[in-house]
């Protein structure tokens, strides 16, 4: 993953590896900081964690069997370390939360999801140009995402519904974003799917602030 490619996160689009990565420190170093059980301290947190560690290249095997959190000071004290804690309170794991950010998902399941956010992406633009620049909760103008008010994983899901297969090989955009796009060959399944995002997806402007208390989508 470059450091000026996109990265898409809980339906935010952060432009750049490096603004992610700086999302991701915040909310470990900043917004959580050192504590016994996050879970404790603030459970919107928990979830925000725990999605952003559902990112590690071996989530399903480290997060089975998860019920909380706990950072603490690394043991070479120059940064903090999350624990994994289990309903056996005497099992603690860590996990390095920051694998997260350089995670690589090269499924083709990922790359399907990828391709399905890239092929609509002139329907994010085209809200963005034609509504005002305002977070629709707090009035905010700073730190827009432009929100789907219903969880696009939801209305990807719904749509995917409809087919008992799915495109497995993609391509890359050659405008300079590199972003994962799919084939010639795959045009009609393309098509259907913006006009069906185009008829049921609901946008809105949210700061990244109000778009952070939205509850995380879940299947």
């Amino acid at each position: 993953m470059g450091r000026g490619q996109k990265v898409f996160h809980n339906d935010i689009e952060y432009p750049s590896k490096s603004a992610f990565e700086k999302y991701c420190k915040c909310l470990v170093n900043e917004q959580i900081g050192l504590c016994e059980s996050v879970k404790s301290k603030d459970e919107k947190l928990f979830f925000e964690l725990f999605t952003l560690l559902e990112r590690h290249p071996e989530s399903d095997e480290y997060l089975k069997g998860v019920t909380d959190f706990k950072i603490h000071t690394n043991y070479w004290g120059n940064g903090l370390e999350c624990i994994r804690l289990y309903d056996d309170n005497n099992i603690e794991k860590s996990i390095a939360w920051t694998k997260a950010i350089n995670a690589k998902d090269t499924s083709s399941k990922h790359k399907l999801s990828e391709a399905m956010r890239c092929s609509v992406r002139y329907q994010i633009y085209n809200h963005k140009l034609n509504n005002e620049m305002k977070c629709v909760f707090c009035e905010s103008e700073d730190n827009l995402h432009c929100d789907h008010i219903i969880h696009f994983e939801k209305i990807k899901e719904d749509f995917l519904k409809r087919y008992h297969s799915f495109p497995k090989n993609f391509s890359k955009l050659t405008d300079g974003s590199n972003q994962t796009c799919f084939l010639d060959s795959d045009l009609n399944f393309e098509e259907e799917w913006k006009r069906y995002h185009r008829y049921n997806a609901k946008l809105r402007m949210l700061c990244c602030k109000c778009n952070l208390t939205r509850p995380h989508y879940k299947k």
